[in-house]
């Protein structure tokens, strides 16, 4: 079975659980996202090693999105933005920018007496910015060569999608 699991199969398999979910998340009218759907599918998979603890990595998917998917992100959202609507939106900008402070606040006073300022750090990014500034926050760390401060990022974004999309659907 080891000769299956190549970066092909890898690709296949990680966006037929993409499609899978979000057939899901329609059936559900949206109830439950479609990313919550994916978490719960790989956690599944990994847990019954269905799929080999790398899959996502060896689709190359992560080194696309990390490479050439986020640059277009964010091209696309700075596109998006209409500075008049952004104006007449003042205060939902304000919001989010006191958001992201007391985020930051948060995460290097209790997060670095609980965890450390290293945890701490690299935990802010993706608790503000979620899935692509956890992307990148994850690249950085495994070029510092600190695969835990990486593992930690992705147990960050991982606890983030369980409880998060789950409270965010509802509310």
């Amino acid at each position: 079975m080891e000769n299956f699991w190549n970066p092909l199969t890898c690709f296949t398999v990680c966006v037929m659980i993409y499609a899978f979910s979000e057939f899901l998340s329609k059936k559900t009218k949206g109830a439950i996202s479609t990313l919550l759907f994916v978490c719960i599918i790989f956690l599944l998979g990994f847990w019954t090693n269905i799929l080999p603890k790398d899959v996502t990595g060896a689709s190359g998917i992560l080194a696309a999105m990390s490479n050439f998917g986020i640059a277009l992100l964010i091209t696309n959202l700075g596109t998006l933005i209409n500075l008049e609507d952004l104006c007449h939106e003042w205060k939902t900008v304000v919001i989010a920018l006191v958001g992201i402070v007391g985020i930051a606040v948060g995460c290097f006073t209790v997060g670095s007496m609980l965890f450390g300022r290293e945890y701490a750090l690299i935990a802010a990014p993706p608790i503000a910015g979620s899935t692509v500034a956890g992307i990148i926050v994850t690249t950085v760390a495994e070029a510092a060569n600190r695969p835990e401060l990486a593992a930690f990022v992705i147990l960050v974004l991982s606890f983030q999608k369980f409880f998060g999309i789950p409270i965010t659907t509802y509310a």
